[in-house]
């Protein structure tokens, strides 16, 4: 099973995705079968086309990534990765991501910009990632304010601009809305969140491994 939090920087994913990981990821073992291959494959490709098709159609969007061309290839084989750590990870056990599909877009300004400014774009990006029972997005909601204050305490120079974050937060928005994804409120106390975030991947682990 692979579950995927997203949020603002700051928002806790990597502190939870570490934290649970250790707990439920025992088992996990990494997917390389035929099947998974060709399912990656396939997703990935329509990513792609997507992409090449609004390059063809928006010329301000081709001259944004043909004036960072490196920027924009690293960005495609982040995609690719996660691509692959998502199907890999699908059927064996449980794989927690704090950087996945979701996330990745919202570190590219060209493509974040291309999804907030074209909305059809963006529900047809957002429906190339999968959606299945394992397959789990979760989305952990802060406000900006405390997303910079947690992010300062570990990064003490590294500074969000207000519109990276409020873009961010829109594209989450989308996101959560597209996948109905779970959202936890991270303004609340560390032990409640934890609890919270525990009680919702032990169901989503047993829901699994009922159906199976």
């Amino acid at each position: 099973m692979y579950i995927e939090f997203y949020g603002l920087p700051g928002a806790g994913k990597t502190t939870f995705a570490e934290k649970f990981n250790k707990i439920l990821n025992k088992d996990s073992r990494e997917n390389y079968s035929p099947l998974t291959i060709l399912k990656t494959i396939f997703a990935f490709s329509k990513f792609m086309v997507l992409v090449l098709l609004k390059m063809i159609t928006s010329i301000s969007f081709l001259i944004a990534v043909i004036n960072r061309p490196l920027h924009f290839m690293a960005f495609v084989k982040g995609m690719l990765v996660r691509f692959i750590v998502v199907f890999r990870h699908e059927k064996s056990g449980v794989f927690i991501s704090d950087h996945g599909l979701i996330q990745t877009p919202s570190q590219n300004s060209v493509f974040r910009k291309a999804l907030i400014e074209d909305k059809l774009f963006l529900c047809r990006i957002l429906s190339t990632f999968p959606r299945k029972r394992s397959v789990q997005y979760i989305h952990l909601k802060s406000e900006t304010e405390l997303s910079m204050k947690r992010v300062l305490t570990r990064e003490r120079y590294h500074v969000f601009s207000q519109e990276f974050l409020i873009e961010c937060s829109i594209l989450f928005k989308y996101a959560q809305n597209f996948f109905k994804s779970t959202t936890i409120r991270t303004d609340i106390p560390l032990k409640k969140m934890e609890n919270i975030v525990e009680t919702i991947l032990k169901k989503k682990r047993f829901m699994l491994t009922k159906k199976r």
